[in-house]
C-alpha cells in the first residue's frame, strides 16, 4: 500500500484568483486491502456503504487495476485509464475490485471558475482514456508543487490544472475521431464552408453526399469543432462580414446580401449577438488591427 495526499487551506487571494487546489495525492490499493485508508479528513473520508458527498470538483485517474463507482444512483465499471469526474454536492461511492486493487491518482478544486473549465466535459462521470504517461505526469507535477508549497504555488497549479483538463478533452476527442473517414469529411466541409462563404450550403445534402445521416454528421461535427455545421458557418460569414466592413467601402445591405443573407435586420442581429455591437458601430472608427 502506497499513498501520498496533502489537503489545503487556501488563502483569500487564492480564492479570489478564481482557481485554487483542494487536495492532490496519490494511492496504491494492494489486492484485498481495505478501501479507502485511513487519515483523510472529516468530510472526504468514506465508506462504501454510507459513500459521500463534497463541496468541490475531483479528478481521479486510474493508472492501474479495476474498479466500480456510483455516482448519482448510477454505476459505472472503472478500468485501468479511467478518468472519474466528481462533481460538488452530487453524491457518489468508489472502490476498486479486491482481486486487482488500483493505482489513482487525484486532484481536487475549486472557485468561481471552477465549472467553466470544465464547460467542455459537460457533464461526462467517467471517460475510458487509456494510458496516459502526460495525465499521470500533470497530476505528478501539481502533487510535487502541493507538497513544496513555493511562493504563489497555488496559481501555478490552477495552470497545470486547465492544462490537464485540456489534455483529457483533447485525447477524449482524437480518440473519438480514430475513424479517418469521419475527420476527413469534417475538414472537407470546413474548407468547403470557407471556400464558400458568400453562398447558402444545406448540410442535410452534404451529409447525404458522405453517406452519413445529418445527425450522425452533426454529432461528429460539433463534437469535433464545439459548434453546429450551422453556427460554425455563421460564424464564418460574421468574421467575412468585419473584414469587410473594415476594409471596404460597401453598404451594410451589399455586405449582408453579398455574404447570403437574406435581410439586412438579421444580419445585423447576428451580427449584434456576436461581435457585440452593431455593423454600423463596429465600422466608425476602427482599423483592420480590430479584426
Amino acid at each position: 500500500m502506497k499513498k501520498s495526499f496533502s489537503y489545503l487551506s487556501p488563502s483569500d487571494k487564492d480564492k479570489d484568483f478564481g482557481l485554487y487546489i483542494t487536495v492532490s495525492g496519490n494511492y496504491t490499493a494492494s489486492p484485498y486491502s481495505p478501501y479507502p485508508e485511513k487519515g483523510h479528513p472529516s468530510g472526504y473520508y468514506f465508506d462504501w456503504e454510507t459513500g459521500r458527498t463534497i463541496e468541490e470538483y475531483q479528478i481521479i485517474y486510474v493508472a492501474e487495476g479495476e474498479g466500480y463507482l456510483e455516482y448519482q444512483q448510477k454505476h459505472f465499471t472503472i478500468g485501468k485509464g479511467s478518468v472519474l469526474f466528481i462533481r460538488p454536492n452530487e453524491h457518489h461511492r468508489y472502490q476498486p475490485k479486491k482481486e486487482t486493487g488500483w493505482t489513482e491518482h487525484y486532484v481536487g478544486f475549486s472557485g468561481q471558475i471552477a465549472d467553466r473549465v470544465l464547460l467542455g466535459l459537460k457533464s461526462q462521470v467517467v471517460i475510458e482514456l487509456g494510458n496516459s504517461i502526460k495525465i499521470i505526469e500533470l497530476l505528478k507535477t501539481i502533487e510535487t508543487h502541493v507538497e513544496k508549497k513555493n511562493p504563489s504555488f497555488q496559481k501555478i497549479c490552477a495552470g497545470l490544472l486547465i492544462n490537464l483538463i485540456g489534455q483529457i478533452e483533447a485525447q477524449t476527442t482524437t480518440s473519438l475521431f480514430e475513424n479517418k473517414k469521419v475527420l476527413s469529411l469534417i475538414e472537407n466541409t470546413i474548407k468547403t464552408m470557407q471556400e464558400n462563404v458568400n453562398q447558402e450550403l444545406n448540410f442535410e445534402h452534404l451529409a447525404t453526399g458522405y453517406g452519413m445521416s445529418y445527425s450522425h454528421f452533426r454529432q461528429s461535427f460539433k463534437l469535433y469543432t464545439g459548434l453546429s455545421p450551422h453556427a460554425y458557418f455563421i460564424d464564418l460569414k460574421i468574421q467575412e462580414s468585419k473584414r469587410q466592413i473594415l476594409s471596404t467601402s460597401k453598404n451594410m445591405t451589399e455586405i449582408a446580401y453579398d455574404l447570403g443573407f437574406n435581410s439586412l435586420q438579421y444580419f445585423s442581429k447576428l451580427f449584434k449577438k456576436r461581435v457585440g455591437v452593431s455593423p454600423q458601430n463596429y465600422r466608425r472608427p476602427r482599423s483592420a488591427e480590430f479584426l
